[in-house]
Formats: structure tokens, C-alpha cells, sequence
């Protein structure tokens, strides 16, 4: 990936943008399903959240991984398939993006924590553990959703589908890139083969 930074744009910007826009696109151009949303690992397996931006895929994400369970993304869930069709996440970066309260319900201090970019609020918390090795199986994708009370329901097929492209990654360069048919089979694939519930909380950290 060649950039050119408009002058005066620090480094963590660059690298920021790079991570956030620039390898996800890149992934896409290579073939690989790129969907908005975090993704941690429990027993072994890939649990993903699904949301747009500003629901609390990140804040959840952060929250698990503070309870134990290993961070494989965040921000965009970058998925290939085995030789048997099962689904798989790849490892991303180990960094989060979480708003100050965000940090604060988990325990964690955001005065430390850089700003995504110097005019927003947004921090980015990178995590010192190991990065996960291999690529893990995709077991379930939940869809968060806001409400009057806590509570987990299932996600007709065809219904999830439309779900999963509503939140792909790159959904406004599909169209300019000719990858609309590939882009349907992959979220059609996945919708086929792994449970889509709906989170539903209320919206309270």
C-alpha cells in the first residue's frame, strides 16, 4: 500500500488510517469477505459482534477480552474459507477504538490512551498479549441492537443475510469494483453456515 499524508498528519494518524481503511480495502481487492465488526475467542472459537460504528461492538469486545477471552479484531472481521467451507477469522491488529467511557465501565484508565485522531475523543488500546497464531472457526455472529430489556433471539436466514451485507466493511466500493456477486455468495455462505442472533440491550455501559 503506497500513501501520500497531507502535511502535518502525525504518524499515529497515518497509521490509524492505514489499519482502519487502507489493509481492509486491500484484504477486499484480495478476494476475502471484510465485515464491520469485533470478534474475540472463547473455547477456542470465533464469537463475533457485528454493529456500525458507535453501538458498542469494541466496548464488548474490550469487556471480554478483560474477563479473559482473547481479542482476534476489531473494527473489521476479516473472514476466509477451509477447504471444507467452515468460516474462518483471521487475526487482526491488537488494538481497540473506545470512547473514554467506554474504557472507564471496563476498568481501564483513558487518560493514557491516545486519540484516534487530535479533534475526536476516540482512543485507540493496544493489547500486549501474544497475537492469536491461526486463523479461528467462526461459531456464531451477534447482531447488537438497543431495546427495553436484555435479551438474545435468532436471526431468520434470509433475514441474516441482508444483516451480514448491511455491515461489510468496504459496502460503498463494491458497485466501483465489480465484486457485488462474489461479495453476496460469501455473506450468503456464511449466513448458511454459522447462527446470526440478535444482542439486544438497553443502552446503558
Amino acid at each position: 500500500i503506497i500513501i501520500q499524508p497531507e502535511p502535518g498528519l502525525s504518524v499515529d494518524t497515518q497509521e490509524t488510517l492505514l489499519l482502519s481503511i487502507g489493509i481492509p480495502l486491500a484484504l477486499h481487492q484480495r478476494g476475502l469477505l471484510v465485515l464491520h465488526g469485533s470478534a474475540v475467542e472463547v473455547d477456542g472459537r470465533a464469537v463475533a459482534f457485528l454493529a456500525f460504528s458507535g453501538w458498542g461492538k469494541s466496548t464488548l469486545a474490550l469487556a471480554f477480552n478483560q474477563r479473559g477471552h482473547r481479542l482476534i479484531t476489531d473494527d473489521h472481521i476479516v473472514v476466509h474459507f477451509s477447504t471444507d467451507g467452515t468460516p474462518m477469522i483471521s487475526p487482526g491488529f491488537l488494538h481497540l477504538k473506545v470512547y473514554p467511557n467506554s474504557a472507564q465501565a471496563v476498568g481501564i484508565h483513558p487518560d493514557p490512551l491516545p486519540k484516534i485522531f487530535p479533534e475526536f475523543d476516540k482512543r485507540v488500546y493496544r493489547l500486549t498479549e501474544a497475537e492469536t497464531p491461526t486463523p479461528v472457526p467462526l461459531t456464531a455472529l451477534y447482531l447488537l441492537d438497543f431495546g427495553p430489556e436484555d435479551r438474545i433471539d435468532p436471526v431468520a436466514a434470509n433475514a441474516a443475510l441482508i444483516e451480514l451485507i448491511r455491515h461489510t466493511f468496504v459496502a460503498r466500493y463494491l458497485q466501483g469494483t465489480q465484486t457485488l456477486d462474489r461479495h453476496f455468495r460469501q455473506c450468503a455462505d456464511v449466513a448458511a453456515r454459522v447462527p446470526v442472533l440478535r444482542l439486544t440491550r438497553t443502552h446503558d455501559l
